[in-house]
Parts: C-alpha cells; structure tokens; sequence
C-alpha cells in the first residue's frame, strides 16, 4: 500500500509539473502577444488625416524656344546697322495656389469655389545682330495672382493680372514696370464643348494692345479636342497612349524689352527704345505626360511671314499709356523655322477633381495663359489622357472630395 501510495503521489507531481509547464508555456506566448494587441489596438484608434486643401499643384515650369539667323532686307538705314537677325529665349515661371473656398449648396450635389493663386515668372532672351558691336541681353520678371471662380453649374471666370518689369544688361538704369491682365468668362454647355469671352491687355504681339477674348473648345479635355483661343493659340490635341499625345499649334510668340540704343539706331538724343517681337508660329509636337507631377513637350515647325521685330523711341511714346506704341522702325521677317520644348513639375497633393469638368476648364485656363505673358507657359495642366468625365452635380461631392486622389486613379 505503501508503494501505491507513493506512485499516486508521485504521478500528482508529475501532472502538477506538467501543469506548471504548460501554463508557464501558455504565458510566454501569450504576453507578447498581449503587448502586440495593445499596441495594434493603439494604432488602430482612428487618426485625423490632413486631407489636401487645393485642386492646383504648386507647378514650376521652364521651356527653351529658338529661331535662327535671318537677313534684315529692309532699305532703311536701321536694317543696315543691324544686318541680320536670330534669336532664343528660357523662360521659367510657376503658379502656386493659395487659398481656395469650396461651397456647397443645397445637398451638397453642387459645390462651387474660390480659387487664389501666386504666379511668377523669369525670362531671358537673346537677341543676336551682326552688326552690332554689342549684343543685348534682356531680361523680363513677374510676379502677379491669379483668381478664378466655378459656380458648380456650366459657368467658370478667370482673372490674371501679370505685372513685370524689363531689363537691358547694357542699361545701367532702374527696371520699368509695366502690366499684362486677361479675365475670360467660360460656359460649358457640356464636356464637350465650351464657350469663352473676355479681354486681354498683352504684349505678346510685340506691342501693347487690348483685345477681346474669344475662345472654343471642341471634344473633352482628356480626350481629342480641338481649342481655339483668340488671339492665344489654336490647339489641336489627340492622344496616341495614355501618357503621349500628338499636338498641332499655331499661335504668337513674342514681347517687349527695354533696349539701350548703344550703336545710334535712333537719331535722337534719347538712346533709351523699346524692342517688339512676334513670331507666328505654326508646328507640330508632343507631349508626354506620365503622370500629373511631371510632363514633358517638344513643337517644332515654321514661323509666318507676318513675323517681325520693330522698334519704338520712349520719348516720342512719353504720353501714350494705353494706345498702340508709335515705331521708328519695323522688319517684317522671312519665314524661319522654330524649335519649341520644356517641361513642368509638379509637388504635393491635391483634392480630386476626377471628373469635373468644371475645374477641368480652370485647370486648361490655367495652364494656357501663362504667368507673365509670354505665351510660353506650362503647356500641359494637371488633365491626363484617358480620364472619365462625369456630370458633377449627379454624384454627393461633399463626400468623395477628399477621400479620392487622382494619383490612386491615374497610378
């Protein structure tokens, strides 16, 4: 009995060591364990994402655009000064955003917004003479704001103001400001086509005037679509891949600078001028744009023969501050050729406007109407190829505005 009494004692033990083993195993796994729950569940506690404020990116942009030598045929005294004539020019600008203001009306099906923007831009350009003894090197900068409004139906409204001044390198004396402005209206009868009216006060003509803004877009803006935007350009867009697109152009491309009369061009006493240029410019190109953050364009083609350089005295224009500038001297230039390329990039994020038509047309305003008014800008706006546009007053767009990014659409 002994015996069996100390093997049932001795089993206990064993069971109570097993027990001990098991509940020691049990704890080491589960502790860790614990701990990792408790973290997790801290980490899961809903966080508030900082969702974006604006529908632009900050854009920074810059393009190279050149013609070659042509000879000046002109009897006047001034063309045989200068001989011949070609040109380049780089230009660089952004557009950053900010302030913007949405609305929503009624059940929120609608949402109109304010749009606040800070524009700049640098240009150099070089023009070369052969005949002159010192070349000029001129230099042009702006800083201005933009402001556009989209009222949540068919109507949007835009409005540049681009101050800048002007700069010789020959000319030791203070820059001169001046200012170039657009307002467009536009109505957007549907995705396919819109309707736009405004003025512009522009130089890009190679003189100061103020026009009337007349524009037409027909097709979608991520689609094959034709634009033309009078006295801006016509564009004729048509996708080849999602991230490539065939481009026809024609539009003008020039400005004023300040030019110091070192080479007695003028035969008056006061050497300080003003250099007009234009060219008009009809060519083909593409543009590649992988992604809304990065875009690329190269245009080639020719200019017209409606292409010219002129000069202007600043005192026999001393009183004249609105009206067309009064020239000493004008060149109409033989047709050229012209080589046209740059490229955008953009930072950040936005709030989507997939689909939205509306801003679709801020956006294409935007990037068509350049910061400083050179005619030259971003080229590409934030649309890509391939997007579906949706009649935004169908859908609740209070509650899909920030919880979709166009890079989880597009990538």
């Amino acid at each position: 009995m002994e015996t069996g009494g100390a093997k049932l004692i001795l089993q206990r033990k064993t069971i109570n060591k097993v027990r001990a083993i098991h509940f020691l195993f049990a704890f080491f796994l589960a502790f860790p364990a614990g701990i990792f729950a408790f973290t997790l569940g801290d980490s899961l506690k809903p966080t508030k994402i900082k969702s974006p404020k604006h529908y632009f990116l900050p854009t920074f942009f810059a393009n190279y655009y050149g013609v070659p030598k042509r000879q000046l045929t002109s009897p006047k005294p001034v063309a045989q000064i200068l001989k011949d004539y070609s040109y380049s020019q780089v230009n660089s600008g952004f557009y950053v955003p900010l302030f913007t203001k949405d609305k929503y009306k009624g059940d929120s099906s609608v949402i109109a917004n304010w749009h606040l923007l800070l524009t700049g831009n640098f240009l150099t350009a070089k023009p070369v003479f052969s005949g002159l003894t010192t070349q000029h090197v001129f230099y042009k900068y702006s800083i201005g704001t933009r402001v556009m409004y989209n009222n949540g139906k068919k109507d949007v409204f835009f409005f540049d103001l681009s101050p800048f001044t002007l700069k010789d390198k020959a000319d030791n004396s203070k820059p001169e400001w001046r200012s170039a402005s657009t307002f467009v209206w536009s109505h957007i009868f549907d995705e396919k086509f819109s309707l736009r009216l405004g003025y512009t006060r522009t130089f890009i003509f190679g003189d100061r005037l103020t026009l009337p803004y007349v524009g037409v877009r027909f097709g979608r803006l991520d689609k094959t679509y034709l634009s033309i935007q009078f006295p801006r350009n016509i564009f004729f867009n048509v996708p080849i891949i999602r991230s490539l697109a065939f481009n026809v152009i024609a539009k003008p491309v020039g400005g004023i600078f300040n030019f110091k009369d070192v080479d007695s061009l003028y035969s008056g006493a006061n050497k300080n001028l003003i250099f007009g240029r234009r060219d008009i410019c009809y060519g083909l190109g593409l543009d590649y744009h992988p992604s809304k953050y990065f875009s690329f364009f190269v245009h080639g083609g020719l200019t017209s023969g409606n292409s010219s350089i002129t000069l202007f005295s600043k005192v026999s224009n001393s009183g004249n501050s609105f009206n067309q500038f009064k020239f000493f001297y004008n060149q109409n230039l033989a047709k050229s050729t012209f080589i046209n390329f740059g490229m955008s990039l953009r930072i950040g994020r936005s709030k989507s406007s997939y689909g939205n038509r509306n801003i679709y047309e801020l956006q294409d305003m935007n990037s068509n109407i350049d910061p400083g008014d050179n005619n030259q800008g971003s080229n590409t706006s934030e649309i890509r190829n391939g997007g579906e546009i949706k009649t935004i007053n169908k859908i609740k767009y209070k509650d899909l505005s920030d919880l979709i990014n166009d890079s989880d659409l597009y990538d």
